[in-house]
Formats: structure tokens, sequence, C-alpha cells
């Protein structure tokens, strides 16, 4: 069966949805840092509840922490061009991210719809550059 999912990678969250029988929707921090969350003896003193770890999403040999908590653990990318809603390792991570939150593992086929800011759809050129960037690593089989 082909799952029809959207996202849309704002600045702020990156959201994802999923409508079935029911509507499944997840909003992610649209915070990516490259680490772990193993923080080793660091995190022997520390008696507070634990906060929401981030999801750590691994590929080409680097692990990358996404969404809540971030911060505390690595140094968030910050990246606020319109280039990065194309292609880059930190939006690989978020898309990778969502999709597992939604999917949550297995082998599945993915209508996959992206939504995008008014100002990169606005200008034809910048437009078509980011829908092109994105068809080139969306598409195909992804592990």
């Amino acid at each position: 069966m082909t799952r029809n999912i959207a996202i849309d990678p704002g600045f702020g969250g990156f959201k994802s949805a999923e409508a079935t029988q029911t509507i499944t929707v997840t909003n992610l921090p649209a915070v990516v840092g490259v680490g772990e969350t193993d923080i080793g003896l660091l995190s022997t003193g520390l008696k507070r509840r634990r906060s929401k770890q981030p999801l750590t999403v691994s590929f080409d040999g680097v692990s990358y922490l996404v969404g809540d908590n971030v911060h505390l653990y690595a140094r968030p990318v910050e990246r606020l061009d319109f280039l990065r809603l194309s292609d880059g390792p930190e939006l690989r991570a978020l898309v990778y991210a969502a999709l597992w939150s939604i999917i949550d593992g297995g082998d599945h086929v993915v209508n996959l719809m992206v939504g995008l800011p008014v100002e990169v759809l606005q200008d034809r050129t910048t437009g078509l550059a980011t829908l092109n960037a994105l068809r080139a690593w969306l598409n195909g089989e992804h592990r």
C-alpha cells in the first residue's frame, strides 16, 4: 500500500502529516546538530527529571540529533537561507526524523508532498531549482 505523507519544512518547526482512517501529525523543532546523546560522566550529577531527548538520525557515517533539546548535546546548525529547503544533511536528517515519526520503521512506498514558502515559489528560478534539487534526492529508495 502506498502511503501519502505531507511535510512542511518550516523555519521553526518541521511538520508532517498523513491522513488514513485517522489523521497523524508530527511537529519537530527544526533543529539539527551533529553529535550523540551519550554525554558520559557529565550526566551522573543530573538529578532532575530527564527532558525530551532529541531523535538520532544516522546516514553517510554521521549521526545527527534532531528536534527537542539538541542544544544540550550538540551545537545546532543555524542555516536560515532558502537553500536549506532543497538539500543538505540538515534537511535530510529532518525529513528522515519526520517520516520515522509517522511511519515507525519497515518498508513502505511513500508519495511525499512538500510544502514550500511562498517566497521560494514566487521566484520561478528559485522555485524550479528547489523542486529539482528535492526531486534529485527524495526520489528513490532510502534506508
